[in-house]
């Protein structure tokens, strides 16, 4: 059966089938996205930001597995933010739950729209910043996968995560430590929530050997 791809917001597509625990979800990729990437160019315009959400980032097929093993997803209503191309977001819609995808970019929301569409899945794809929406809804579960880059904003982003928050919800992170991200933790504590369950697991990335936490918050 030959591949199915497409072009999706302007970028070639094609499916791919990634590990999720015991499972694996399908969703649409950009298709060879090394070759549409100029490293140079990159390099000597540092304005230019690469579109990091075109990448399957190591510690979302793992909050994706963690988050439907450890959290009462089916009937829920999540708030996946920074979603990319919505792993976490397929695999949360298939667990049962009602989800939101949140992204800045419009080109991740629409691919995440298309693989919402193909999978016959609830998500709901938005254009957007957490930061600056103001209370996006009462969210029972809110999940943050590899959100934490710009220290700048983490008392913000804290704070924005703490809101979409209903009464008794909790709040999923996947960290894999690319910044230190102390004072992103020390702002949801000034917030009221604490650290309930935590994981650490270690992943390979082209060779070298990255620790991923996966940490559930509560007030």
């Amino acid at each position: 059966m030959a591949a199915e791809s497409r072009d999706i917001a302007g970028w070639p597509a094609e499916i791919r089938r990634v590990p999720v625990g015991a499972g694996a979800v399908e969703l649409w990729t950009v298709a060879a996205l090394e070759s549409l990437l100029d490293r140079d160019e990159l390099l000597r315009d540092d304005s230019r930001e690469p579109p990091y959400w075109a990448l399957v980032w190591s510690g979302a097929p793992l909050v994706a597995a963690w988050a439907v093993e450890r959290v009462p997803l089916r009937g829920r209503a999540v708030l996946d933010v920074g979603c990319g191309l919505g792993l976490v977001s397929l695999a949360a819609a298939e667990a049962g739950a009602r989800v939101t995808a949140l992204d800045r970019e419009a080109a991740p929301v629409a691919f995440v729209a298309e693989s919402a569409r193909r999978a016959g899945v609830p998500v709901e794809a938005v254009v957007g910043d957490v930061r600056t929406l103001g209370r996006v809804g009462a969210f029972d579960v809110v999940i943050a996968a590899e959100l934490l880059y710009e220290r700048a904003s983490f008392p913000a982003t804290a704070e924005a995560l703490v809101a979409a928050l209903a009464p008794g919800g909790s709040l999923v992170v996947g960290d894999a430590f690319r910044v230190r991200t102390d004072a992103f933790y020390d702002a949801l504590e000034a917030h009221g929530l604490r650290c309930v369950e935590e994981r650490r697991v270690a992943v390979d990335e082209e060779g070298t050997r990255v620790w991923v936490r996966l940490a559930r918050y509560a007030r």
